[in-house]
């Protein structure tokens, strides 16, 4: 525990000068993986050249303390090559993603014959190996499956436990708090929010993937 609020302050207020240390320590610990994912993803849309500067430098920094980078199965086929020739030039493996996307595990997983997270820690930082499977869904187009995922987003999920209800699930940010969709019930938004779940579910379909699957047929994202 306290290691996540260390972490929490850290993402609360990021601090360079703090950042070596953080590192160093977690590196120190021989049960722990340090895992860069998705390197490539420009999540703060900062634009492609200046994210690639700015990962650079990053790595230039801290690469001694990193065990492995991550190939995630909900990014694009393009960008997860890139990810496996810098897994390459900078010597580290490559693993799969551990995060849950929707009603799925991930399309990307690691094969290890490790009988406890502590042995597949050492199999991938003092043996540099790792063995990762592509499953089928990895090769449907990406744009389907974001879309069906966003539908698992919105379902009701009995077995997650006090949050079945898709509205318990879904929250906003106002005026700083989150807060969940179910505590605007009837309001003009939910309505709004129902009809966007309503088309999801309509585009998620499986009746209609075959159909919906053929614009992307010889592309990126397609499925050869």
């Amino acid at each position: 525990m306290a290691w996540m609020a260390e972490l929490g302050s850290f993402t609360a207020q990021p601090d360079g000068k703090k950042l070596r240390g953080i590192l160093c320590a977690l590196d120190s610990e021989e049960s722990v993986l340090v895992v860069l994912n998705h390197p490539y993803w420009d999540a703060e849309s900062i634009g492609a050249e200046r994210h690639k500067r700015a990962l650079r430098g990053f790595l230039s920094k801290f690469l001694p303390q990193l065990h492995a980078i991550e190939i995630n199965g909900m990014r694009s086929r393009k960008e997860n090559r890139e990810v496996l020739e810098l897994g390459a030039v900078l010597g580290i493996p490559v693993i799969s993603g551990g995060d849950r996307h929707g009603f799925e595990a991930n399309a990307v997983l690691n094969l290890s014959p490790a009988a406890s997270f502590e042995e597949f820690v050492r199999e991938v930082r003092d043996e540099k190996r790792s063995e990762i499977v592509f499953m089928p869904q990895y090769f449907e187009p990406l744009p389907l499956r974001l879309i069906e995922n966003a539908w698992h987003a919105l379902s009701d999920a009995p077995g997650e436990f006090g949050r079945g209800h898709w509205m318990t699930r879904v929250f906003i940010e106002q005026n700083g708090e989150a807060k969940r969709l179910s505590q605007f019930t009837g309001t003009r938004f939910h309505r709004f929010v129902d009809k966007f779940r309503w088309v999801i579910s309509q585009v998620a379909n499986p009746v209609l993937r075959p159909a919906l699957r053929l614009p992307f047929l010889g592309h990126e994202e397609g499925g050869l």
